[in-house]
This record gives C-alpha cells, structure tokens and sequence, in this order.
C-alpha cells in the first residue's frame, strides 16, 4: 500500500468532513426510527427499531 502524506490543513478539512457526515447518519438514523415508530400503529418504538438495527435513535454519536 502506497503512503500518503497530509498537510494539517488537508487532515483537518477531512476531520470536519467525517464529523459532519457522522452528524448527518447520526440523524438520519434518528429520523428512521421515529418516522417507522409513527407509521406502525401499536407495538414498535423507536427503542425497538433501535436494537433491532444495532443503533442509538436517542445518542449522538461522536467520531474521534
């Protein structure tokens, strides 16, 4: 595998990069969860569409 060399500017440009993109999923997720709670009457929660994808709807999630 070839080594890469990142300037400081460049690595911190893809830091703010993955945070944001971890930021976006992270609500993403949150958004499923509560819209799959609102659309099955009785019995699924969020908290159950949660464990069932191996997610936190209600923790955000921090990248480095």
């Amino acid at each position: 595998m070839k080594s890469v060399t990142l300037t400081k500017a460049a690595f911190d440009v893809l830091i703010h990069q993955i945070k944001q993109l971890t930021k976006e999923r992270d609500e993403a997720r949150r958004m499923y969860c509560f819209n799959v709670e609102n659309s099955r009457p009785h019995g699924t929660s969020a908290k159950d569409v949660a464990k069932q994808m191996g997610w936190d709807c209600y923790k955000k999630e921090e990248t480095l």
